[in-house]
């Protein structure tokens, strides 16, 4: 019969069409993003001293735990680490995952002048769901100085996964 036939390819072209986009949203899950900064100077870091990222400005899988600030990775793969800190001093810092150092800044502004230093630090690394990532004062120096965030310069951490 020539309308079931022609009836019967309309239903299998509308699958073709929709299935994909019907199970696509379905399984759809939003890329890793986050990005946060420091709403005042940090003053008073020791050694070994988590920067508290206290102001979430993307966090799309919502793995940044604020109480420690870390962030946990969501998804197993690859990723790209920034991040930027203006000091007033020597404030060595360090990339941490799971407690090992993974990339370092050493941001120091001149002696006595009152400016400001900034550094920006990138690493691209494969992550595991649930390696807890961070940026730290350096456990073998003390920090002399602050991290300064004001109108002008801000210390924030970025990743997102590639």
């Amino acid at each position: 019969d020539p309308t079931n036939t022609t009836r019967t390819m309309q239903v299998a072209v509308l699958l073709t069409l929709l299935l994909p986009v019907c199970c696509w949203s379905y399984h759809y899950q939003a890329p890793v993003a986050f990005h946060a900064c420091l709403t005042t100077d940090a003053h008073y870091l020791g050694r070994h001293h988590v920067l508290p990222f206290d102001r979430v400005i993307t966090d799309s899988r919502r793995g940044y735990i604020r109480h420690s600030g870390s962030y946990r990775i969501p998804v197993t793969g690859y990723y790209v680490i920034t991040w930027v800190t203006p000091v007033l001093g020597n404030i060595p810092l360090e990339l941490v995952v799971n407690g090992q150092q993974r990339g370092r800044t050493a941001p120091a502004s001149p002696k006595g002048e009152g400016k400001t230093q900034s550094t920006t630090g990138v690493a691209v690394l494969f992550l595991h769901r649930g390696d807890i990532v961070s940026i730290r004062t350096n456990p073998d120096h003390h920090p002399i100085g602050y991290v300064v965030n004001n109108e002008w310069q801000d210390c924030c951490l970025s990743l997102w996964g590639i």
